[in-house]
């Protein structure tokens, strides 16, 4: 509910009861400066300052928001998504992503076109696998299919659960990883709008610091969305 400040407060009641809560640390100290503000300084400060040992993945996802995707890359060594292969979402798309952040295509593309054959074979097994097309869609965009990749995004919207917060997540990542990567700026402004006008964890402010919002940084639609959603 972006309720930043009653959820500090319960998050700081879960550490005084349990001090080794991963979760409500990491929720506190890395992801609330994030959501609410775009602070991924702070949320490097977590990180460092935390006292117990957050997981890579944690750590990879906050480097590939801060730009740092050497660091990234590094970290993406690590085995933190276990059971990612089995749910359809490769790993060679997280190294894609990354190599297209340092503006390394052809490294990129290598990763996505690995990918697409993993991902293809997975939907072989179970056409109406919401994740499979999630991860095609960024396979797509990665690889400069647009229509693709779109397509691909609004099968994942339509498959994918519809609970509130997950449909949230799940408008939000489609308009970013997916849409705006292929192009489709009308698409990703609608889901963003649709986001923001909901229960979701981002607030505008949180999101203007998202590398993956590059591409409609300036457009004025986007900048009225900003001025829409901006806290008092």
């Amino acid at each position: 509910l972006r309720e930043y400040a009653r959820a500090e407060e319960y998050l700081d009641r879960v550490l005084t009861r349990q001090p080794d809560s991963v979760d409500a640390y990491a929720k506190k100290s890395v992801w609330i400066p994030i959501w609410r503000d775009g602070d991924i300084a702070e949320a490097r400060v977590g990180l460092e300052n935390a006292p117990m040992e957050i997981s890579p993945g944690q750590q990879w996802l906050v480097a590939a928001l801060d730009r740092d995707y050497d660091t990234a890359l590094e970290l993406l060594n690590y085995d933190f998504f276990p059971d990612r292969e089995e749910i359809a979402i490769p790993k060679a798309v997280d190294y894609g992503m990354m190599y297209e952040g340092l503006e390394q295509p052809e490294q990129a593309e290598l990763h996505f076109v690995a990918a697409l054959s993993r991902v293809e074979a997975a939907l072989q097994r179970n056409p109406v696998q919401p994740l499979s097309y999630f991860a095609l869609g960024m396979v797509r965009a990665g690889l400069g299919q647009p229509e693709e990749a779109m397509r691909a995004g609004r099968r994942f919207l339509e498959l994918a659960p519809d609970r509130a917060v997950v449909l949230a997540n799940n408008r939000l990542n489609t308009a970013t990883a997916i849409y705006l990567r292929a192009g489709g700026y009308d698409a990703a402004l609608q889901e963003l709008d649709a986001y923001l006008e909901g229960p979701g964890e981002w607030s505008i402010e949180g999101l203007l610091a998202h590398p993956l919002i590059d591409p409609i940084r300036e457009d004025p639609r986007f900048l009225a969305l900003v001025e829409k959603h901006r806290r008092d």
